[in-house]
C-alpha cells in the first residue's frame, strides 16, 4: 500500500512506535556503544513528542505528509546501520568504526531536520510542544559523535600498515595485540582466529555482492593480521624460535652477535632498514630516507646518480624478511647469552643481563614467549633475593617487562617463589617499593588467580596499606590501584580491615552481592579491635546504615552480625550520632526488651545500648526522624530487663550501666525522679552485695545519683539490715575513682541530723576510711572524701569532732585548702570552721609555775590566748590554715570563699578574741582581702564578707586603720546591694560616720 493512500493518523501511529523499536535496537548495539547510546536517547526523547501530535490529531496536509515520510525514511536509515552493526563481526566494525560513526551523526542530525519540518507543517502543535521540538531540533542537527582515540590509533596503524605494505610479523603482532585490546577480547588463539573466521565470510559476501573495492581492502587487512595469527599461535612460536636456535647449534660462539651484511644497511642514513624498498634502478633504501631524498628535491638515484623519472618505490620483501632472519638469531643469542650471565656470581654480570632482557622484549613481542621458553624468569626471581638494592630494582623491573601481555611468564614467576620476594620488596626503599607495587598490580591484569595468592602472602596487604598512606603519591597511587584489583577477593577485604583499610569492606557491606558476603564484613567488624581514629573514619564512609539494614531484615544470624559491628564501634560519638540516624535505636531497644530474642541478641544490644548512653545520657535516645525516645518508657521497660528471670546476668550488668549513663549528666532529675519511683533504690539496694563486682559498683553508683532526694531510704535500710560496713568498703582506696566518688556522695546525701546513723557509721569505721582517701586519693576523691568528713565535725558533737582530730587531718585539710580543687577548698574550709568553732570552750590555761619564766616556757596562742594544739582544741591558728584559707578569698569568688570568710569569722566570733583575731588578719593581710570582695565578690559572697567586716571594725583600730579604705565599696553596696546587705552597709558606715556621705539614701 502506498504511504500516500494511508491516513496521516495512522502513518503517525506507525512512525511513532518505529521510533520506538528503533531506540531500543540501537541499545542492543556492542561495538561504539556511546555513539548509539546517544541516537537512542534522541530516538526516546522523540517518542513522547510524536504521542503527543497523536492525540493533538494531526490534519491532512502535503507538508505534514512530506515531513512524516522524510522522518519515516531517516528511520530505515538508522535501523538498516543497526541491524548492520549487529550483524557484522566485530573486527569488520572497528576496522570501519568511522564511517559507522559518521552515517550514526548524518542520520541523527537529518532525524533533526525531520523534526523541524514536521513542526513547520503542523498548525495543531501548541506552544508547549513546540519548545520541547525546538529545543531537541537544535541538539539533533548540532550533534557530533566522535570515534574513540584508542580505535582511531589501531585503525590508522592499520592503514599505516597497508599502506606501506608491511609485512613483518612485529608489526603484526603489536597490531593484533592492540586491535585485540580496542575489541576488549582476548589475544589468545581461539578469540582472534574467530573474528578473522568471520571478517574472512564478510569478504566473500562483499566479493558476492560485487563491492569490488571493500573486498580488495578487506582481503589486504587479512593479508597482514594472518602473518599476526600465525606468529601467536604457541606452536608457530616455539617453531620459529627451535628453528633460529637450531642454525646456531653448530656455531662456535653462540651468544655472540652476527655482524650485519652490508646490504641490509641503508646507504642513505647507515641503519639497518626496517622497511626497504627498492628503487627502478635496482638500488635498494630505507623508505623514510629514500622519502625524504625526494622531498628535499633531487631526482636522482643516491647511488647511481641517475636521472629518475619514475620514482616509484618498490617493497624489497627478500631483503626485509633476511633482515628479519638475521634480527632473529641475534635475538636468540641475546636470550642465551642473558640466561649465561644471570647464573654467573657477579652482579654486574647479572645487571647487565637484566638490561638486556628488558631491550630485547622492546624489540618484539614474541621475544617474550621465546625467553618464557628457556624459563629465565625463574633465573631473575633468584636475583631478586640479592642485598644489592640497585639490582634487586632492576630484577622487578625485568620481572615486570617480562610478565607484561604474557600469561606464561607470570606462570613462571608465580611458580618460582616470586610473590613472596616481590611482597619483601614492599617493605624496601621507596624506589624498590614502588617497582614491586606495579608489578603486583600487572600479575593482577587478566589473572583472577593471583590475587588470593598475592593476599595470602604475609603482610602483602598490610605493606601495600602502608605504602598507599605514604608520601611518595605515584607509590601511593600504584598500591592503591593494587589493593583495588585485591579487593575483588572477600578474603582480601578482610585482610585489608584488618590493616585499616576499610573503603572495600564498607563496600561490600553496601553493594555486596548475597548474604554470605555481608556476614562475613560484618563479622570482620566485629573482631576487629578498633581505635577511635578507625571508628571516625568508617563513619565517615557511612558503614552504619547498611549495618541499621542488616539488623532490620536478615536473618538471625545477619542480625547479630550486624549487632555486633555496630557494637564494636558504638563507643564513639560520631558512631553513635550515625547510628541515631540510621534509625537503629528503636530496633536495638525493641531487641532488648522482647523476650521472643534470642539471648545472644538481647546481649549485643544491650551493649550497644550502654555505649549510647555512656557520657552522652538520652541524647541519642531518638528514632530516625530526630524525635526523642519517651524516656520514661525506656527506664521502666530498663527496669523490668533487670528483674526478669529469663535475662542473663551479662545483660543486667549492661542494662544497669546503661541506667548509670542515663542518670549521670546533670540534667537528669526527671528521670532520676521517675526511677525513684520505680523502686529503683530497693531494687538496687541488695544488688551493693552481689557477687558480681561490676554491678556492686555500678549499683553503689546509681544510688549516689538517687540518693540526692533518697538518702532516707538507704539510711533506713542500713540501720534496718546494720549494712553501714557494705556501704563503706566502697571507700577501700583500691577501688576505682567514682566507686569511692560515689560511696563518699552518699554519705554527703544521708540524713544530717539523724544522729543514730552518724554514731554507727563512726562505729562501723567510716572516719578513718574518709582520712586515707583523702590522704591518698584521687582529687576527685579527695573532694568527695573531704565533703563526707563534714557531717563528723559538728560543733555540737566535741567526742566526734575529737575522733577526726585524732586521725591527724588537720595536714590534710591544710594541704587541701592550699593545692585541691575549689570544691575541695570550700568543703576543706566548712570543716575547719566547724573545728574552730569549738576551739574557744576548749582552751586551757598554762599551769603557772614561775612567772618569771612564763612567756619563755609556756608560748600562748596568738588569738585565744592559751594553749592550743590542733588535736585538743582544734585551732586553726596552730593548724597554720588562716594563710591557706586568706589564700582562698584572694583566688575565689564563690562558694570556696564563703566557707573560708565562715571559717575566718570565728577567730574574731567572741569578744574576748576580736582584738587578738583582728590583729592577725591584718598582719595576714586578710582585710584588704575582705574589703576587696566587697567589691567584686557574688552576693552571697559580699553578704557574709561585709558581716565578718562589721565585726572587724567593732575593734577601733581596725576601723581607723581601714575605715576610708573601706567608704567606696560600702557605699556601693549601701546603695545597689540587696536590702539585708543596704541595712548592714549602711550600719557599718554610720558606726564608721560615714553616714552623712550617703544621706540621699535615705
Amino acid at each position: 500500500m502506498l504511504i500516500e493512500l494511508i491516513p496521516i493518523g495512522t502513518v503517525l501511529a506507525l512512525i511513532t512506535t518505529e521510533v520506538l523499536e528503533t531506540a531500543l535496537a540501537a541499545q542492543d548495539v556492542l561495538i561504539e556503544k556511546e555513539t548509539f547510546r546517544i541516537l537512542s536517547t534522541y530516538l526516546c526523547d522523540i517518542h513522547p513528542l510524536l504521542q503527543e501530535l497523536k492525540k493533538r490529531e494531526l490534519g491532512e496536509s502535503p507538508t505534514v505528509r512530506k515531513a512524516l515520510e522524510s522522518l519515516q525514511e531517516d528511520l530505515k536509515k538508522a535501523r538498516a546501520l543497526i541491524d548492520n552493526c549487529v550483524s557484522k563481526s566485530n573486527l569488520y566494525l572497528l576496522v570501519n568504526c568511522r564511517s559507522v560513526v559518521r552515517e550514526a551523526q548524518e542520520i541523527t542530525r537529518n532525524l533533526g531536520k525531520s523534526l523541524e519540518l514536521l513542526a513547520l507543517a503542523s498548525s495543531e502543535i501548541a506552544s508547549d510542544i513546540s519548545t520541547n521540538v525546538s529545543r531537541l531540533k537544535d541538539q539533533m542537527i548540532n550533534a557530533k559523535f566522535q570515534t574513540s582515540e584508542s580505535k582511531v590509533h589501531v585503525i590508522t596503524k592499520l592503514e599505516q600498515g597497508l599502506r606501506e605494505h608491511r609485512t613483518d610479523q612485529g608489526f603484526a603482532n603489536d597490531l593484533l595485540l592492540e586491535i585485540a585490546k580496542a575489541l576488549g577480547i582476548s589475544v589468545d588463539t581461539s578469540a582472534m582466529s574467530k573474528e578473522l573466521a568471520s571478517f574472512r565470510r564478510e569478504k566473500e559476501e562483499a566479493a558476492l555482492s560485487k563491492e569490488r573495492e571493500e573486498e580488495v581492502f578487506m582481503e589486504q587487512v587479512i593479508s597482514l593480521l594472518s602473518r599476526a595469527e600465525s606468529s601467536h599461535l604457541r606452536n608457530s612460536s616455539r617453531a620459529i624460535y627451535f628453528s633460529r636456535l637450531s642454525s646456531l647449534k653448530d656455531s662456535v660462539r653462540p651468544t655472540e652477535q652476527i655482524q650485519p651484511l652490508r646490504s641490509f644497511i641503508c646507504p642513505l642514513n647507515e641503519e639497518i632498514m626496517v622497511d626497504p624498498v627498492s628503487l627502478v634502478t635496482g638500488s635498494c633504501f630505507e623508505r623514510s630516507a629514500i622519502t625524504a631524498w625526494f622531498a628535499a628535491g633531487n631526482t636522482t638515484d643516491p647511488l647511481t646518480h641517475e636521472e629518475l623519472i619514475d620514482r616509484t618505490l618498490s617493497p624489497n620483501s627478500p631483503l626485509r624478511r633476511s633482515i628479519e632472519e638475521w634480527q632473529e638469531l641475534n635475538y636468540c643469542k641475546g636470550i642465551l647469552r642473558a640466561k649465561e650471565m644471570l647464573k654467573s656470581d657477579e652482579e654486574h654480570q647479572q645487571s647487565t643481563a637484566l638490561s638486556d632482557l628488558v631491550e630485547l622484549c622492546e624489540k618484539r613481542k614474541a621475544i617474550k614467549d621465546w625467553i618464557a621458553e628457556e624459563h629465565i624468569v625463574v633465573d631473575v626471581v633468584k636475583v631478586l633475593k640479592s642485598s644489592n638494592r640497585d639490582l634487586k630494582r632492576r630484577s622487578l623491573s625485568a620481572l615486570y617487562t617480562l610478565g607484561k601481555d604474557n600469561k606464561e611468564n607470570k606462570e613462571l614467576l608465580i611458580e618460582a617463589g616470586g610473590l613472596e620476594q616481590i611482597v619483601r620488596c614492599l617493605s624496601r626503599d621507596e624506589s624498590i617499593a614502588k617497582a614491586a607495587a606495579a608489578l603486583l598490580l600487572e600479575l593482577l591484569e587478566g589473572s583472577e588467580s593471583v590475587s588470593l595468592k598475592i593476599g595470602r602472602q604475609q603482610s602483602a596487604i598490610f605493606l601495600l596499606v602502608t605504602l598507599m598512606n605514604g608520601e611518595d603519591p605515584e607509590t601511593a597511587e600504584l598500591a592503591r590501584l593494587t589493593l583495588d584489583k585485591l579487593s575483588g577477593e572477600n578474603e582480601n577485604v578482610v585482610a585489608m580491615a584488618s590493616a585499616s583499610w576499610f573503603p572495600p569492606l564498607v563496600r561490600c557491606l553496601t553493594e555486596g552481592e548475597g548474604d554470605a558476603t555481608k556476614l562475613l564484613m560484618a563479622k570482620t567488624l566485629g573482631n576487629l579491635k578498633l581505635t577511635d581514629e578507625m571508628k571516625m573514619t568508617l563513619g565517615d564512609l557511612e558503614v552504619v546504615p547498611p549495618l541499621v539494614r542488616m539488623m532490620e531484615v536478615g536473618n538471625w544470624e545477619l542480625k547479630l552480625a550486624g549487632l555486633k559491628a555496630v557494637q564494636s564501634l558504638s563507643s564513639h560519638r560520631k558512631i553513635k550520632g550515625c547510628f541515631a540516624g540510621a534509625g537503629g535505636v528503636p530496633v536495638v531497644l525493641n531487641y532488648l526488651f522482647s523476650v521472643m530474642s534470642p539471648l545472644a541478641v538481647r546481649e549485643s544490644s544491650a551493649i550497644i545500648v550502654e555505649n549510647l548512653a555512656e557520657n552522652d545520657g538520652k541524647e541519642f535516645f531518638v528514632d530516625g526522624s530526630g524525635a526523642a525516645i519517651d524516656e520514661v518508657q525506656v527506664v521502666e521497660n530498663l527496669v523490668a530487663v533487670c528483674e526478669s528471670s529469663s535475662n542473663t546476668p551479662l545483660i543486667k550488668i549492661h542494662v544497669l550501666r546503661t541506667l548509670l549513663g542515663l542518670l549521670s549528666p546533670p540534667g537528669s532529675r526527671n528521670l532520676r525522679d521517675n526511677l525513684r519511683s520505680l523502686r529503683g533504690i530497693s531494687l538496687l539496694l541488695p544488688l551493693i552485695e552481689g557477687s558480681e563486682p561490676e554491678v556492686r559498683h555500678c549499683a553503689i553508683q546509681m544510688l549516689f545519683y538517687l540518693s540526692e532526694n533518697g538518702g532516707s531510704e538507704i539510711a533506713e535500710y542500713m540501720k534496718r539490715q546494720t549494712k553501714y560496713k557494705a556501704f563503706l568498703k566502697f571507700l577501700n582506696t583500691n577501688l576505682a575513682e567514682e566507686v569511692q566518688v560515689a560511696a563518699a556522695g552518699i554519705l554527703v546525701n544521708l540524713p544530717q541530723d539523724d544522729y543514730v546513723l552518724t554514731e554507727a557509721l563512726v562505729e562501723a569505721e567510716a572516719i578513718s576510711m574518709l582520712v586515707d582517701l583523702l590522704k591518698i586519693g584521687t582529687p576527685k576523691a579527695k573532694e568527695a572524701a573531704v565533703d563526707a568528713l563534714v557531717r563528723f565535725t559538728d560543733p555540737s558533737n566535741r567526742e566526734m569532732q575529737q575522733a577526726v582530730a585524732n586521725l591527724d587531718v588537720h595536714p590534710l585539710l591544710i594541704r587541701t585548702i592550699l593545692s585541691g580543687t575549689l570544691k575541695s577548698k570550700a568543703r576543706a574550709a566548712t570543716v575547719l570552721r566547724n573545728f574552730s568553732s569549738s576551739t574557744p570552750a576548749l582552751i586551757e590555761e598554762p599551769k603557772v609555775r614561775c612567772t618569771c619564766f612564763l612567756s619563755s616556757r609556756t608560748p600562748r596562742c596568738k588569738v585565744h590566748n592559751g594553749l592550743c594544739d590542733f588535736k585538743k582544741t582544734f585551732c586553726i591558728v596552730e593548724a597554720d590554715a588562716v594563710a591557706g584559707l586568706i589564700g582562698i578569698l584572694n583566688e575565689d569568688r564563690g562558694s570556696a570563699a564563703e566557707a573560708a570568710v565562715e571559717a575566718l569569722e570565728t577567730l574574731v566570733s567572741g569578744d574576748d578574741t576580736l582584738h587578738s583575731g583582728t590583729q592577725l588578719l591584718h598582719r595576714s593581710g586578710g582585710i584588704t582581702s575582705l574589703l576587696t570582695i566587697l567589691s567584686v565578690g557574688t552576693p552571697e559572697l559580699k553578704e557574709k564578707a561585709l558581716r565578718l567586716v562589721e565585726r572587724i571594725f567593732k575593734a577601733d583600730e581596725m576601723a581607723e586603720m581601714y575605715g576610708s579604705r573601706s567608704r567606696i565599696p560600702l557605699v556601693d553596696l549601701a546603695t545597689s546591694g540587696s536590702n539585708s546587705i543596704k541595712k548592714r552597709a549602711a550600719r557599718v558606715l554610720g558606726e564608721l560616720q560615714f553616714i552623712h556621705e550617703i544621706s540621699t539614701y535615705y
